[in-house]
């Protein structure tokens, strides 16, 4: 059966339905409460189920830009979001990258997706193209992960695509920093950091918004959209927002930003 889990120290509620949906298959995942930590049992999964908000046919994509500073060969940049079951549109820089399947806690499957050869494969962007991932079923949250494939290096990505909610999530290694650009309709905004996998609490991490040039205060409003966040930050609608992620320590836990806007 499906219900709602709670995550009693960070105050953030999730939606728990009766399994799981890779990009082309299913995978069966629990999630409980343990004490004050929600323990979330995806690691081998991509994607974490939700309640599909259905969006308009008069509303225009979604698209956002994420900025991570020292990716290696073996670090990750996790971005999590529900589409719809149009395909997600991903543009990437540099090219020396490759893009493959994640889950939402911000573990790697860097097996790749099926290919029509039927051998599963990543895929490196080519210069002044974008990527089209594999088309999902509309109904669950689901991930992909960027890492270098030379050195380490900074890296930009832009996403594209039809939301089923407003669900997203950012997910830099441990030793980088990371920006989401975006421009909401809503007057307000989610952004939550969490530890991971547990999504517990952070600590060694700040969350800072700003928007022309001005910081916001974070958390200080009712939200005006459907999400799972509790607070929101107000912003100007029309305006291009950016949430910053920022170490507060030297060695700072694996953690990620929770983001909502209309």
């Amino acid at each position: 059966m499906g219900g709602t889990r709670r995550n009693c120290r960070s105050g953030v509620t999730f939606r728990v339905a009766d399994s799981s949906r890779i990009m082309g298959e299913s995978n069966n995942r629990a999630c409980r409460c343990l004490g004050l930590l929600l323990i979330v049992a995806i690691a081998a999964a991509l994607s974490h189920p939700a309640n599909a908000v259905g969006r308009t046919s008069d509303e225009a994509a979604s698209s956002f830009i994420v900025r991570a500073r020292r990716i290696s060969p073996n670090d990750w940049l996790v971005v999590a979001l529900h589409p719809d079951a149009t395909p997600i549109q991903i543009a990437v820089s540099p090219r020396t990258t490759e893009v493959c399947p994640a889950a939402i806690d911000g573990v790697h499957l860097d097996h790749g997706w099926p290919s029509a050869g039927g051998t599963a494969a990543c895929v490196r962007p080519r210069a002044g193209h974008t990527i089209t991932l594999p088309v999902t079923d509309g109904l669950s949250h689901v991930a992909f992960g960027i890492r270098s494939t030379s050195r380490i290096s900074s890296v930009r990505l832009t996403v594209t695509y039809e939301r089923a909610d407003t669900f997203v999530m950012v997910i830099p290694p441990s030793d980088s920093d990371a920006t989401v650009t975006f421009t909401p309709r809503s007057h307000t905004i989610g952004a939550r950091a969490y530890t991971l996998p547990d999504f517990s609490a952070p600590c060694g991490r700040d969350i800072r918004v700003r928007q022309a040039g001005r910081p916001r205060i974070s958390n200080d409003r009712q939200c005006d959209f459907t999400t799972e966040l509790e607070g929101c930050t107000g912003v100007d609608p029309g305006l291009p927002v950016t949430v910053a992620l920022a170490r507060a320590d030297r060695h700072p836990p694996l953690a990620g930003i929770y983001l909502g806007w209309q």
